[in-house]
């Protein structure tokens, strides 16, 4: 998850890029979640690397991801979700 780590788009772009041809098109991609969960410690996904890893994503014609914690759900990230859904 980007939220766990400095981690760089590139390296995102390049690591999608070695699964999808290890892979094929049989990838899902985890990319964070929303809100903490029981131990509290979890770093949630920020508003600005869910539209980013969300558009490199989509560049790079991933078919499915993974957004964990559905519970911190709320408009502003639905509203850039919707944006490529």
């Amino acid at each position: 998850y980007s939220s766990m780590s400095k981690i760089s788009k590139e390296q995102i772009i390049n690591k999608i890029k070695e699964l999808k041809v290890k892979y094929k098109e049989n990838i899902i991609i985890g990319l964070g979640v929303l809100t903490t969960g029981m131990e509290k410690n979890e770093k949630i996904l920020s508003l600005e690397n869910l539209e980013r890893d969300l558009q490199i994503c989509k560049d790079l014609d991933v078919n499915e991801v993974i957004i964990y914690r559905l519970g911190g759900l709320n408009k502003e990230y639905l509203k850039i979700i919707k944006k490529f859904t």
